[in-house]
């Protein structure tokens, strides 16, 4: 019989690739604002500036949420497939090793040729 069982290893490969995206974005450090310019565009420019910071740490929050549902939908699907996977045990009366490839040979079958 097949063997029912997810690969978190994929999951665990896609979310740490996801993760690294999500670190360089936190990874880029605090800007310095140019205070000591006078020039009409820099209380525009800092307003962008923060809102601009405010807005990776959002998204690497964001990233970092979906990261976890990776995670969790791992750990479902590794549930289902055990659960799956023991009830096939529980309702399968005679289960072949996966190396057995031999018949089943019953020596006292007589076929019913009316049927065929």
């Amino acid at each position: 019989m097949a063997k029912i069982q997810s690969d978190a290893s994929v999951a665990s490969t896609c979310a740490t690739a996801i993760q690294s995206g999500a670190s360089g974005i936190t990874a880029v450090g605090a800007p310095t604002k140019d205070s000591n310019s006078d020039y009409s565009g820099n209380s525009d420019a800092s307003t962008y500036i923060d809102g601009e910071a405010s807005s990776s740490s959002q998204i690497a929050e964001k990233i970092n949420e979906f990261i976890a549902l990776i995670h969790s939908t791992v750990n479902e699907f590794e549930a289902i497939d055990q659960k799956i996977s023991q009830e096939i045990a529980a309702n399968t009366k005679y289960t072949m090793p996966s190396n057995d490839s031999s018949v089943i040979s019953n020596p006292d079958f007589k076929p019913k040729y009316g049927l065929f």
